[in-house]
């Protein structure tokens, strides 16, 4: 007969991929202008190095109709970087225009980026996360918005700020690893014309607009 003091089997987990520390993965870092690597979209905008909807001869045709409007065609809302990459970070170093100050929208939305990477299984794109800042003065951050268990080759958009401009926007990517920028399959365009609610105003993140 068996004895019921039998010492149990103790259930050792697996160790997860989860705990990599990937603030310690070695990474280099992209400037978003760089198209060999990043396709930038959303805009119409032709001047070397900015991050804008508009070249400032547009801006300044605004001002005769409403000077906001040149401050709203300042934001960089509809802005995105679509790339490949199989790096397993993805690491955002920002410099902005201005801080979080619409009361009525979230830090994330108005200052923020967010990540979505294509689910070749469902045939969609699914949100991954949002920057969360670690300020270093007033108006620039880093952050780590992406984490992946391998270094599978995924492609990803990675949406603008709505209600502020982006100056300076550098992407961290793990050392060696793998960069492709991606276009749209067609080069046909959309124009949207509206009101707040076409920018993205009360939005909870940018990917939503």
């Amino acid at each position: 007969m068996e004895s019921n003091n039998k010492e149990k089997e103790i259930f050792v987990p697996k160790k997860w991929d989860d705990a990599l520390d990937y603030e310690k993965i070695e990474c280099k870092f992209y400037d978003g202008h760089d198209d060999s690597k990043f396709k930038l979209l959303g805009t119409i905008c032709t001047e070397k190095d900015k991050y804008s909807r508009f070249n400032q001869k547009d801006l300044n045709d605004f001002l005769p109709v409403n000077e906001n409007l040149r401050w709203i065609g300042l934001n960089s809302a509809g802005l995105k970087l679509r790339f490949k990459t199989n790096s397993r970070v993805i690491k955002l170093n920002v410099r902005e225009n201005g801080n979080w100050e619409i009361y009525n929208m979230t830090f994330y939305s108005q200052n923020g980026f967010d990540l979505y990477y294509f689910d070749e299984k469902s045939n969609k794109w699914i949100y991954h996360a949002s920057s969360t800042p670690e300020y270093y003065d007033k108006r620039a951050y880093k952050s780590t918005i992406g984490r992946f268990h391998n270094k599978k080759v995924r492609e990803f958009i990675l949406n603008f700020p709505t209600y502020t401009s982006v100056e300076k926007l550098e992407i961290g990517l793990e050392k060696n690893s793998y960069i492709e920028p991606v276009n749209y399959p067609t080069n046909e365009k959309i124009v949207c014309y509206g009101t707040s609610i076409i920018q993205g105003g009360a939005t909870s993140r940018p990917g939503l607009i």
